[in-house]
């Protein structure tokens, strides 16, 4: 494109210095994209749009074909600028959701090993409640049958003592 002002420079010198600075243009629309939602990235964009539209109207100062070019690399930045703000932003909105969905399986998580922790617990007891409850159960047999043997050979005279055992039988 061989377009000169009467200076015999090319106008579009400021706006392709200006697209040297697209790169830099990113680090807001990433910053953008990852704290705001997907309607302040198209607002970003139209604006940086509507900016580079008015330099060249401005720089050109006339629609005609050989500025067409011009208008179409604006396009293409807005629309580039558009999509990795689009596709970061598609990003922190899945990570949040994980991160969220993650906070939840933790809490469950904690939840379920407290209640295990309370069913071990609870088993436990249980298991020490039978064990006294058969070990006690099973010496008092042993005592009964003891006493029962300790009557049997008792002389039946001592009256006392055959009441005593019988009371402790009973």
């Amino acid at each position: 494109m061989a377009f000169e002002d009467s200076t015999g420079q090319n106008p579009f010198g400021v706006i392709i210095e200006g697209w040297m600075l697209t790169p830099l243009l990113f680090v807001p629309l990433v910053i953008i994209a990852w704290q705001y939602r997907l309607r302040s990235v198209v607002l970003f964009c139209l604006f940086m749009g509507f900016l580079d539209i008015s330099l060249t109207l401005e720089v050109a100062e006339r629609i005609s074909l050989e500025v067409l070019p011009g208008y179409a690399m604006i396009i293409i930045r807005t629309t580039s600028l558009f999509v990795v703000g689009f596709i970061v932003n598609r990003l922190m909105k899945t990570q949040r959701q994980q991160k969220k969905a993650l906070t939840n399986a933790n809490m469950r998580l904690s939840l379920h090993v407290s209640m295990m922790e309370q069913l071990a617990t609870s088993r436990e007891r249980n298991r020490l409640a039978r064990e006294l409850h058969d070990t006690l159960a099973h010496t008092l047999s042993g005592l009964a049958v003891q006493l029962e043997a300790t009557r049997t050979v008792l002389n039946p005279a001592e009256q006392e003592t055959h009441r005593m055992l019988q009371q402790s039988l009973t």
